[in-house]
């Protein structure tokens, strides 16, 4: 059963045992542009699985469910960037997926829970910031 109160990075710290102080890489050697991204995945790696419990996706199984989030980026008429859950993906064959594995949910209500809470995470880990020039 999914646990759908975890609703800050340090909350599964705290349900997996990781102090949220040193867990996270050093990324001063990456540019600049990259960091967000990378502190950004290894944030929701730690948070998926605190969220799954103990869910697991079988890559073997292919009637197990596996759901993940579908993003639409696209500019809004003022020109920002329009960034949504576009919908939920059953992933239906183990071959096919667009995303790596460690981010995949049992079904979409927790996929859903885990977009809205950490939405600022996906736009870190998939939008390019712009940097002063």
């Amino acid at each position: 059963m999914p646990n759908l109160t975890i609703a800050s990075f340090e909350d599964a710290c705290k349900n997996q045992g990781l102090d949220p102080t040193t867990v996270l890489p050093d990324v001063s050697c990456l540019p600049e542009v990259d960091r967000k991204a990378v502190i950004a995945f290894a944030k929701r790696c730690i948070i998926q699985r605190a969220i799954n419990e103990d869910w697991e996706a079988d890559w073997a199984d292919n009637d197990q469910p596996k759901y993940y989030c579908w993003l639409d980026v696209e500019p809004d008429d003022d020109g920002s960037s329009g960034f949504r859950l576009s919908y939920y993906v059953y992933d239906f064959d183990y071959s096919f997926t667009y995303l790596g594995v460690r981010l995949f949910y049992p079904d979409a209500k927790t996929a859903r829970y885990e977009f809205e809470t950490f939405r600022e995470m996906h736009e870190d880990m998939i939008l390019i910031p712009r940097l002063p020039r």
